[in-house]
């Protein structure tokens, strides 16, 4: 690959399923080296955390909660989707 010959980041997409994957060359930086293990422990990015906020927030109504509620059950995100739910204020 180009990008890690470069040492520069990369992503692969998989269209079928619109699933991406995002590549990082992994150096021995302290800073690159902390921001790898906050982003292990919290599963996610603070920009996806927002975007998904976004989400929640803009659609509204529209979402289908028992279809997000069973899936995110299926995938062992049940939590992570009630607090992703809970931290959006209700819309009037």
């Amino acid at each position: 690959m180009i990008a890690a010959a470069r040492a520069r980041a990369a992503n692969i997409f998989y269209r079928p399923d619109h699933f991406k994957v995002d590549l990082f060359p992994l150096t021995d930086d302290p800073l690159q080296q902390s921001q790898l293990r906050r982003a292990r422990e919290t599963g996610q990015s603070a920009r996806q955390w927002e975007d998904m906020r976004g989400i929640v927030q803009t659609s509204g109504t529209r979402l289908d909660l028992g279809y997000l509620r069973e899936w995110s059950a299926n995938l062992r995100l049940a939590i992570e989707l009630e607090r992703l739910l809970d931290s959006v204020p209700p819309r009037n």
